[in-house]
């Protein structure tokens, strides 16, 4: 099977950098060559965390000179001259850009259908917000799946897979090659001719050029103040379509973005411990790494008393909160079901004066592994942190205590838990399911698996006590770390992404 490289060159696309590197992986890139060019919001560190999984080449842009189409051209050119000998085919790409194949379940075989060709001309696709305004947590494919119609004029752009041995050192722009007409293919297997889409493309290019209005606003405020753009807003931001193709490679690449987002949280443990054992002094004024002197230091493993509660929630019937592991769905269904298996509640029993707010306590939903791909689970992974909030009791339940009736919210500052319109439940709800909270005897299990989230937590809720609590977790523990971030305030959350910027899941900074 061909062998392709895709060729990135990036710069400050921190929020769905992790996404674009998923996506490729999933479709079976065997390599993505990664030229960052100097970001500073994160992009780079999230680049380097999935280098550490996948099999991606990084290199960070050293040019001086000023034009950014030069120090593209450059980095492309670098990189196809190193590939002549390493892979059959490349393609350079912008990080709003994914290689999409119609119907092959990997690029590769779809790169078979050309044997005697130099060149691959993918049309673009371009795909409009779909009503987004804010950032969203979603991957662009599911995101914005509205795009503009066929006959959109800049349908007849694109960008091509070249071989690379074909390539003949000329400045590169992404879009004009100089090769051999005679081999130079449309993506349907026809002709090349500059300016005609094929009607029936084998394969093309998602063009993300909108996204939502917070990323394009962003854009535009990184540009120079003396230059006015184009209102590219009105152009590109076409829905007339709806487009559900490229879902089929929606769940490998949301497995492939939990990884990366685990790494990147497995890198965030070692750089916050690098911190406080150099006594950093450039975090806060207040120096939050500066906490090891010798009467703070614990002893590895120590864990002051904190302790965590177990409990079930029901519904109005009884019926628990549960994991169908058939469908790969929550239901609620009636203990001792087959097939399903419970979705606990752990309870944080802080004391009242930490508590989020008056009557509220903070949690996590622990759900089975297989449930880290649920389709509205913005964590991609089986904890959940959550906030839980005392509800008025139903009228119909009469069912003594130790019930108590809840409403669930996702933290940070999430959707409630609630109910689909069949009764199902939901995990991104706008109106929450009251729901009856029965408490169990926690099991030695349990007690085990959270207790890297209590070493955590153990010292308080600032973000000098999670802190100190990662100085003395014996190893990263990418859920742990991620529910005790979503614990914290809003400023220390910020503070944690301003300093390690591209660490920090985007999940767990928006409300």
């Amino acid at each position: 099977m061909a062998k392709a490289a895709a060729i990135l060159f990036v710069r400050n696309d921190a929020d769905d950098i992790g996404w674009w590197l998923a996506y490729h992986i999933a479709i079976g890139f065997d390599r993505l060559i990664v030229h960052d060019d100097r970001s500073d919001d994160g992009t780079w560190e999230c680049v380097q965390a999935a280098a550490h999984l996948f099999p991606i080449e990084t290199h960070r842009v050293t040019s001086v000179k000023d034009s950014y189409a030069e120090r593209r051209s450059d980095a492309f050119m670098e990189s196809i001259c190193a590939c002549r000998s390493r892979f059959d085919w490349v393609i350079c790409l912008e990080s709003d850009e994914y290689v999409f194949p119609e119907e092959d379940a990997q690029i590769g075989p779809y790169l078979d259908r050309f044997p005697e060709a130099d060149g691959i001309a993918l049309n673009w696709s371009v795909y409009g917000a779909n009503g987004h305004v804010a950032r969203t947590l979603e991957a662009p494919l599911a995101a914005y799946t509205r795009r503009a119609p066929q006959d959109f004029p800049d349908h007849v752009l694109g960008k091509s897979f070249i071989r690379p041995e074909c390539y003949r050192d000329h400045p590169v722009d992404g879009y004009a090659w100089s090769l051999d007409p005679g081999r130079y293919r449309a993506s349907d297997g026809s002709d090349y001719i500059q300016g005609i889409r094929p009607s029936r493309p084998g394969a093309r290019i998602l063009h993300y050029v909108t996204r939502n209005m917070a990323h394009y606003t962003q854009r535009l405020s990184r540009l120079p103040k003396d230059l006015t753009p184009p209102d590219l807003w009105t152009y590109y931001n076409r829905n007339d379509e709806e487009d559900r193709a490229p879902l089929r490679f929606l769940e490998p690449t949301r497995r492939n973005a939990g990884l990366i987002r685990r790494e990147g949280l497995d890198t965030l443990f070692w750089r916050i411990r690098q911190e406080t054992r150099r006594s950093s002094h450039d975090f806060l004024a207040e120096t939050v790494f500066t906490i090891r002197s010798p009467s703070q230091t614990r002893p590895q493993g120590h864990i002051p008393a904190h302790t965590l509660e177990r409990a079930t929630l029901a519904d109005e019937t009884g019926a628990l909160l549960s994991f169908d592991e058939r469908t790969g769905s929550l239901v609620f269904a009636a203990a001792g079901t087959g097939g399903v298996v419970p979705v606990w509640l752990i309870l944080d029993s802080a004391s009242p004066e930490e508590a989020p707010a008056p009557g509220m306590q903070r949690g996590i939903l622990h759900l089975p592994d297989t449930a880290a791909l649920l389709p509205d689970n913005p964590a991609l992974a089986s904890w959940l942190p959550v906030l839980i909030d005392a509800a008025p009791a139903r009228p119909a339940d009469e069912r003594p205590e130790p019930h108590r009736h809840v409403h669930i919210r996702l933290a940070p500052e999430g959707a409630f838990l609630g109910r689909s319109p069949e009764g199902l439940p939901l995990l991104l709800a706008t109106l929450p399911a009251t729901l009856s909270l029965v408490s169990h005897p926690m099991d030695r299990a349990t007690e085990t698996a959270f207790r890297p989230y209590r070493t955590l937590r153990s010292f308080g809720d600032g973000l000098r006590d999670f802190c100190l609590g990662i100085d003395i977790l014996q190893a990263p523990h990418a859920d742990a770390i991620s529910c005790a971030i979503a614990h914290l305030a809003p400023e220390a959350r910020r503070m944690l992404a301003l300093h390690f910027p591209g660490l920090v899941p985007l999940w767990l900074l928006l409300p």
